[in-house]
């Protein structure tokens, strides 16, 4: 029988690292996990001599977390390999793509045309996924920020589990990459809604 593992991918930035957190939290009640790679310890990487595809020790309930690509020198995860050995789930994470892409030139310093290739490629794993008999769930990070718990209940569906962790803080990190002067009540699209108000 295999053993469950639920996989969290996405494009960089997308918000994955936060949803595998909180989903190993749930199944393990464990918040001390980085969220990278698996979540048998704070390694990113220490399944990496196992070709990324197994633990370096036991844990009771799997998680795996990779973006699509990960590390500093782009990686690709082995999905294939993941759904042949797992009774795999796969959390599927979206977000905003120049949101995503403006977070990854700022925390990575990569090109533009190298950030919109490797999105890419993310969209094809996805689709393959998709497109596939796995069992997945399609997760947006603006959707968790405007229904919070709510959707949080979603996944855990999904999943099969019954909990109500939810973390303490829950910060939406878009608005500091979108320009929101228009919602300026002096000026712009409220402005305009007020003025047609009083008419």
């Amino acid at each position: 029988m295999k053993k469950k593992c639920v996989f969290i991918i996405g494009p960089e930035s997308s918000g994955s690292t936060l949803i595998a957190q909180i989903i190993s939290a749930a199944l393990n009640g464990d918040t001390a996990w980085s969220g990278r790679g698996f979540n048998c310890c704070d390694s990113a990487f220490c399944d990496r001599q196992n070709d990324f595809s197994q633990p370096c020790s036991k844990v009771e309930h799997l998680v795996c977390h990779r973006s699509l690509p990960f590390g500093l020198e782009p990686e690709w995860p082995p999905i294939e390999e993941w759904q042949s050995k797992y009774d795999a789930y796969f959390v599927l994470c979206t977000r905003d793509s120049t949101v995503s892409a403006l977070s990854v030139k700022k925390r990575f310093q990569r090109k533009p045309n190298l950030i919109a290739d490797h999105q890419n490629e993310a969209k094809k794993m996805i689709t393959e996924v998709l497109r596939s008999d796995a069992k997945s769930f399609l997760w947006s990070y603006e959707t968790f920020m405007f229904l919070n718990e709510t959707y949080l209940q979603q996944v855990y569906c999904f999943l099969g589990l019954k909990s109500d962790y939810v973390p303490a803080e829950i910060k939406d990190a878009n608005p500091k990459y979108i320009d929101q002067s228009a919602l300026n009540p002096k000026k712009g699209l409220l402005r305009s809604l007020v003025s047609s108000k009083r008419r």
